[in-house]
C-alpha cells in the first residue's frame, strides 16, 4: 500500500508547477474548510494536523524573505511546499473516510487513521524531494547497519503495532466491550481505547490498566459483550450451614 501512496504523491506534485504555491495554498485551504465543515462533531480533533500544516506553510517563507538568500529561499519553497501538500493530502484522506466513509459504514478505528496520515505526510515529503532534485532513495543508501539497529531497537515497539493493527482487523473486541484479557478471572475491564502501542482498560475495581498489544495479541480473550451484551458471572458465597438458602439470595439481590 504505501509505494501507491508515494507515487500518487509524487504524480501530483508534479502537477504543481514551481510557482504555483499560492494556487496550492488555495487549494490546501478549500480542502481543509471542506474537511472542517463536514466532519462528525466527535471527530473534529482530527482536523488539528491539516490545519496546523496550512497555518505553519507561510511562516518558512516569512523567515527566509528577509535573508535576501537564493539558498534560504528555495528551502523555504520546498518546506512550504511539503507542508502545503501535507494539508491538502490529509484533509482528502479525511475527508473520504472519515466525513464519507464513516457515514454508511463502520467507523475507522484510530490505528488504521494514524498509520495512513503518517503515509501521506511521508508521501508528501517524498513528492517534495523529488520537486527539488534530491532522490529519496539515495538518502538509505549505505543505511543497511543503521537500519538494523533501529529494527532491533523498536523490535518490541513495532510488535505492539502490528499486534494493534491484526486486533483491529479482527475485532476481537472494540472500545466499551468488557473483556478477560488473560488467564486470571479477576484480570476483568471495560476497554476505554486501543491505540498503536497498547489497549487501555477499566477494571472492575476501578483501576486503570494498559496493555500492551503485543501481550493481547498472544492471550485467550474472553469478550463478555459479543455476541449478545449479556452475560453471566459466577459468585461464590459462603454462610453458615443454618442460614436458609432463601435468605441468602434475598440479600444478594
Amino acid at each position: 500500500m504505501m509505494p501507491v501512496c508515494l507515487s500518487t504523491a509524487v504524480d501530483i506534485a508534479r502537477l504543481v508547477p514551481p510557482g504555483g504555491l499560492a494556487r496550492l495554498g488555495l487549494v490546501a485551504l478549500v480542502a481543509a474548510t471542506i474537511l472542517v465543515l463536514t466532519l462528525p462533531r466527535v471527530r473534529r480533533r482530527w482536523a488539528i494536523w491539516p490545519l496546523a500544516f496550512l497555518l505553519a506553510a507561510p511562516l518558512p517563507t516569512a523567515v527566509a524573505l528577509p535573508m535576501a538568500d537564493p539558498f534560504a529561499g528555495a528551502m523555504a519553497a520546498a518546506t512550504t511546499r511539503f507542508l502545503l501538500v501535507g494539508s491538502l493530502f490529509q484533509s482528502i484522506l479525511l475527508v473520504v473516510l472519515v466525513s464519507a466513509w464513516e457515514r454508511v459504514g463502520r467507523p475507522l478505528p484510530r490505528i488504521f487513521l494514524d498509520v495512513l496520515l503518517w503515509l501521506v505526510v511521508g508521501g508528501a515529503l517524498v513528492s517534495t524531494l523529488y520537486e527539488a532534485g534530491v532522490r529519496p532513495e539515495s538518502l538509505f543508501t549505505g543505511s543497511a547497519v543503521v537500519t538494523a539497529v533501529l529494527g532491533f531497537a523498536l523490535r518490541d515497539t513495532l510488535g505492539n503495532v502490528f499486534a494493534g493493527l491484526a486486533i483491529h482487523a479482527e475485532y476481537p473486541f472494540e472500545v466499551g466491550d468488557w473483556i478477560q484479557y488473560d488467564a486470571n478471572p479477576a484480570h476483568v475491564g471495560k476497554v476505554v481505547e486501543i491505540n498503536w502501542r497498547a489497549t487501555k482498560v477499566i477494571t472492575l475495581d476501578e483501576a486503570y490498566v494498559i496493555i500492551p498489544n503485543g501481550q493481547l495479541a498472544q492471550a485467550s480473550i474472553r469478550n463478555f459483550t459479543k455476541p449478545e451484551p449479556w452475560s453471566r458471572r459466577s459468585l461464590f458465597v459462603v454462610t453458615p450451614y443454618g442460614v436458609p438458602p432463601q435468605r441468602v439470595q434475598a440479600i444478594i439481590l
